[in-house]
């Protein structure tokens, strides 16, 4: 059992890395509620109607917890909270609720100090291995963010031209943190 990344290179032009070599993180396939459930059945005495009965509720006191601007914190598992996007004003007097474009969900995964480093509890046993099934390095890579990503399991998923070739699919560059 392992994450599987495949080798791209940077094609955008102009960029300080450009021709560097990069390795992204692949999906392979999808856990839904109801697998999930059946596994966690599998390890106690609940059933696979009571867990995804509890999944929801939890999902729901969640969506409380934001709408009511907490940070919800579920321990040994990460936190949510509420960010926004917004557009700017010339000062703060002119900054209103109009400028709030959006809201997303922020998830930061729990992590502990092990050897003087922080490890993401979620990311203790991970292990990664290079992809098996692709040719070689990707090389497809495109800032047109109408054309489909390769290399994704996800169909229909684009590669809108990501500003970091570095980084994996969660945003965040994690090359030397592998299996941590």
């Amino acid at each position: 059992m392992s994450v599987k990344y495949r080798k791209v290179v940077n094609n955008r032009k102009n960029s300080k890395t450009e021709g560097k070599v990069y390795g992204r993180a692949v999906v392979d396939g999808v856990i839904d509620t109801k697998e999930i459930a059946g596994k966690i059945s599998k390890r106690c005495t609940l059933t696979e109607p009571d867990i995804i009965a509890v999944i929801n509720a939890l999902e729901t006191e969640i969506n409380y917890g934001l709408a009511d601007g907490k940070r919800v914190v579920l321990d040994g598992f990460g936190s949510f909270k509420v960010g926004l996007t917004t557009t700017p004003a010339d000062s703060a007097k002119k900054f209103t609720s109009a400028n709030i474009k959006g809201m997303h969900v922020i998830f930061l995964p729990a992590t502990e100090m092990e050897q003087g480093k922080r490890v993401k509890n979620m990311l203790r046993n991970v292990k990664a291995e290079e992809m098996t099934e692709y040719t070689g390095l990707d090389n497809s890579k495109t800032t047109d963010p109408g054309k489909t990503d390769p290399g994704s399991t996800d169909p229909g998923k684009t590669d809108p031209g990501n500003t970091d070739p570095g980084n994996t699919d969660s945003g965040k560059t994690d090359s030397g943190d592998v299996g941590l």
